[in-house]
């Protein structure tokens, strides 16, 4: 299965390859706006879409992606606040919850 971003131009629909770019995107998360016109998703390391990556996708439509060593289940941002993310950090038997926080105008 592969993971694809579909936008809306002038001239009609264009859809755009994900899979190497931000790997496979959680099914049920929308992109989160970051303050510059870019855009943060949830991405992922490995095929099977279990190690999360925050995939930032700026305006001219170049990707940049982080790998957090861990499962996200949750993005959202404040305009003009940072990146806020949720989920669980190592391979931990239970449930644990992480806060992670990062610059949302800022993907590097």
């Amino acid at each position: 299965m592969s993971s694809f971003l579909l936008s809306q131009t002038d001239s009609g629909w264009r859809s755009e390859d994900t899979s190497a770019k931000a790997g496979r995107m959680g099914r049920d998360l929308p992109p989160v706006p970051d303050s510059r016109g870019g855009h943060w998703f949830l991405g992922s390391t490995d095929v099977n879409g279990s190690d999360s990556a925050l995939a930032h996708r700026d305006p001219s439509g170049r990707w940049t992606k982080v790998p957090v060593g861990g499962e996200l289940t949750s993005l959202s941002a404040v305009p003009g606040g940072p990146l806020l993310a949720t989920g669980v950090i190592g391979r931990a038997q239970g449930s644990s919850a992480t806060f992670l926080e990062k610059d949302a105008s800022n993907p590097s």
